[in-house]
């Protein structure tokens, strides 16, 4: 799905807005999410996931062009997305360890 898809898809879901403002609220979303990652906030959607930032290794063997000495590792801001519990349930149908947990602990519980 793309920009236009989904702004159509959440104009029409919603019934109340038009699809211009749909797409403007796409672009004020991602951008207020790309400048808040990009200070170093993590941006925590409940029921969708936490965006965070995440310094990356790019090309580790990079050399001096005169001196030929290593340079080292170069580290790279990447954005990451971890999602929220229910969506990894919905995608998985199942639950995740730490619902697991909660659930052997309390069978557990009840049990004894």
């Amino acid at each position: 799905m793309n920009k236009t898809q989904l702004a159509n898809a959440l104009s029409e879901k919603l019934g109340v807005c038009a699809y211009p403002d749909c797409v403007n609220f796409i672009d004020a979303f991602t951008t207020t999410l790309f400048e808040c990652v990009n200070r170093g906030e993590p941006v925590k959607v409940q029921g969708l996931g936490t965006f965070e930032l995440k310094m990356v290794r790019v090309n580790p063997t990079l050399k001096h062009i005169t001196t030929k000495q290593p340079l080292g590792p170069r580290m790279v801001k990447a954005m990451r997305f971890v999602p929220s519990e229910a969506i990894r349930e919905g995608l998985n149908g199942r639950l995740t360890r730490r619902k697991r947990d909660k659930v052997r602990t309390l069978r557990r519980i009840m049990e004894g």
